[in-house]
């Protein structure tokens, strides 16, 4: 689905979470999450018209940035962020950033929870009292962001303590000040992932996804789970499933059409994921988006 602000390239994706009562009482929970890939044009004001909505400025924000540099004003600091950089931020105190070049790669999350205010304070002292620092492991905290990404995406039915679960992990991850060593194993699961992130249009086995890594497909598939929490046949059918929601909600192509451009080899395999995925037909999804 296009994104309507200036600088965001049409491969960027961004969801939304709605969450509970319970959720606001006692988990961490996640409002937007998103990853976005930018033109030197792009840039966020605090005081822009969205900006200054009610509903953006109750929460916290954490950035992740996987390539190029932006260029913020937070609460009246100037930074810069580069490659590896996590940022983490109080959306209630004024803000604002940009790209400084091309090709600027970064996730982000628009979060809270009943102890952020505390957790806040403590990660930015750890880190010298500055809100952008050298992420310890960027790897997990992207791989992390990954896993909100899937969930989003996909079917709503993953447990909202999960969830939090999940965004518990990032917070204690930036907690870390010292670089975390890659292991090989670390490694080719980062590699595998792109890979899928690259050629999921294409009718990928997971054979051929372990390949990237030189492994049988056994052993890749229980390596992935232990580092990822889903098998990578999941996670290839996560990302064509989200590529098909935008493409159902962004253009006037046919469900075969969409089926071919999202890596399947016949409709109706892409009907019968879809609907095992997301609860609905994609025609259904196309005229009641849920």
């Amino acid at each position: 689905m296009k994104i309507q602000e200036d600088g965001v390239l049409e491969t960027s994706s961004r969801y939304f979470f709605t969450p509970s009562s319970f959720a606001e009482q006692v988990l961490f929970y996640p409002t937007r999450v998103a990853h976005f890939f930018c033109t030197k044009d792009y840039h966020f004001s605090g005081f822009s018209e969205i900006g200054m909505q009610p509903s953006h400025h109750l929460h916290y924000m954490l950035f992740a940035l996987a390539a190029g540099s932006m260029a913020l004003k937070l609460d009246g600091r100037v930074f810069r962020a580069g490659k590896g950089d996590a940022v983490l931020f109080d959306c209630k105190r004024p803000h604002e950033y940009s790209a400084l070049e091309e090709g600027v790669e970064f996730y982000w999350l628009v979060f809270d929870g009943g102890m952020m205010e505390t957790l806040f304070d403590q990660i930015l002292q750890i880190h010298g009292d500055q809100n952008v620092f050298p992420a310890a492991d960027f790897g997990s905290l992207a791989a992390r962001f990954t896993r909100l990404l899937s969930i989003a995406s996909g079917p709503a039915h993953t447990p909202e303590i999960a969830i939090s679960g999940v965004i518990y992990s990032i917070l204690c991850g930036l907690f870390l000040t010292q670089k975390v060593s890659r292991t090989p194993g670390q490694a080719f699961i980062e590699k595998a992932m792109s890979y899928v992130d690259t050629h999921y249009r294409e009718p990928l086995q997971v054979s051929d996804i372990a390949a990237t890594a030189g492994l049988s497909a056994s052993y890749f598939t229980r390596c992935f789970r232990q580092a990822t929490g889903y098998s990578p046949y999941e996670y290839l059918t996560l990302k064509r499933i989200g590529a098909a929601k935008d493409l159902l909600l962004s253009s006037d192509r046919s469900i075969y059409e969409i089926a071919c451009a999202c890596g399947y080899n016949s409709e109706e395999n892409f009907i019968r994921s879809f609907k095992n995925a997301v609860g609905v037909s994609p025609g259904s999804f196309r005229r009641y988006p849920v």
